[in-house]
């Protein structure tokens, strides 16, 4: 057997008085000096070393109203031979704690909350700051150029987003210089009418017709990935304005794509130039219109992708938004091919995908907007998307 001390201190704490004496530990437990039990200072507890050297768990002592040694009943149910607290009168301010076995004088309890609770409401009144307190605060906490930044950061280090602009740049290119090198290859079994309607700018640019999927593929997971992950709730915790926030993830992938479109689509042409020169015409940036068709490519790409991220915002699923976007250019106009003429001419020129086509032409399209008022009608869908996408964000839980 061991003894150890537990409990808190009885007497000179002020939580109740024992009969005070010179404390001995006999081989029945703890007496005091006149032979009663006592347990003055500390409370005596009586524990047994368990299965390799474990202590065992301290067994709850209950008072048999004698004084004597009782049976105490640990939490396992076993029992083991303790002593019992002296008895103690229920007349009066002593009562018993429930916690350690000690009798606590009511008044000198009440005293110590009381202390414990003007400290407390001193360590709070501390913990407020003052009022001038918050004046350091800098002002605009959350500016655009600190979350330019992060979602710069976010983009970058994404393995995604090297996988779709790589897919962007082989597909405008890639696709470019084999439709040129196969033209090439077939000019001279080409019919009277094919070479009159021959256009080398948009065979050289026929790639960006592909490419516009991984461009529009990408926009749509700068946002929706955030949605799928859980992120978001971090991103819009740490900038709660959210409008900001969907200007600064435009901000990023606008200025990404813009750079990206425009060097796939002047690499697709000057490749294209190159390739068709040795059999077929050929055209270069002076010729008119040339320049336009060129410069015009990365920038139906840029508008094309902001309608992508503005889908995306407000599908918040990248599976959704994906196929709304995919309907919108390669759906749509299947279903306006199957209407009349009348009524087809009239709708197809509003759709993306013949946009598209007129602005990377030259030769001007019957039944079209000019290419500049149909980049302008593009625009227009990108910024209702994103304008609707951002009122969302900004009612929507994340």
């Amino acid at each position: 057997m061991t003894i150890l001390p537990v409990g808190g201190a009885c007497g000179p704490s002020g939580r109740g008085s024992w009969p005070s004496g010179r404390e001995e530990v006999g081989a029945g437990g703890p007496v005091l000096a006149g032979g009663a039990p006592a347990v003055s200072g500390f409370l005596a507890g009586i524990t047994e070393s368990g299965r390799d050297g474990a202590p065992a768990r301290r067994p709850v002592l209950r008072s048999d109203g004698s004084g004597g040694p009782a049976r105490a009943t640990t939490i396992d149910g076993r029992a083991r031979q303790g002593w019992s607290a002296p008895p103690v009168s229920r007349a009066g301010a002593v009562r018993r704690s429930s916690h350690d076995q000690c009798p606590i004088d009511s008044r000198a309890l009440a005293a110590r909350r009381a202390r414990v609770g003007a400290g407390r409401g001193a360590m709070s009144a501390a913990a407020v700051p003052a009022p001038g307190a918050w004046s350091a605060v800098p002002p605009g906490h959350y500016p655009l150029r600190g979350l330019v930044a992060s979602e710069w950061t976010k983009f970058r280090t994404v393995r995604s987003t090297l996988w779709t602009l790589a897919a962007t740049v082989t597909l405008g290119i890639g696709l470019g210089a084999i439709a040129t090198a196969t033209t090439a290859a077939r000019w001279s079994q080409a019919s009277l009418v094919e070479r009159l309607t021959f256009d080398p700018t948009r065979t050289s640019l026929t790639g960006l017709l592909f490419a516009q999927l991984a461009v529009g593929i990408l926009g749509v997971l700068v946002v929706s990935a955030e949605y799928g992950t859980g992120t978001i709730r971090a991103t819009l915790a740490a900038a709660p304005r959210r409008p900001l926030v969907l200007a600064a993830k435009v901000a990023v992938y606008g200025a990404v794509v813009l750079v990206v479109g425009e060097a796939v689509a002047f690499g697709a042409f000057l490749l294209g130039q190159s390739l068709l020169s040795p059999k077929a015409p050929t055209a270069a940036l002076g010729d008119p219109g040339v320049l336009r068709a060129v410069a015009g490519g990365g920038l139906y790409l840029l508008v094309l992708g902001l309608l992508a991220l503005g889908i995306a915002t407000i599908v918040r699923h990248t599976a959704g938004a994906i196929s709304a976007f995919v309907a919108a250019l390669l759906v749509l106009p299947l279903i306006v091919a199957a209407l009349p003429s009348s009524i087809g001419d009239a709708v197809g020129r509003y759709l993306p995908a013949n946009i598209g086509v007129v602005l990377l032409s030259v030769a001007p399209q019957a039944h079209a907007f000019s290419p500049w008022a149909g980049l302008g009608v593009l625009a227009g869908y990108a910024a209702a998307a994103l304008v609707i996408g951002g009122t969302l964000l900004v009612r929507r839980d994340a």
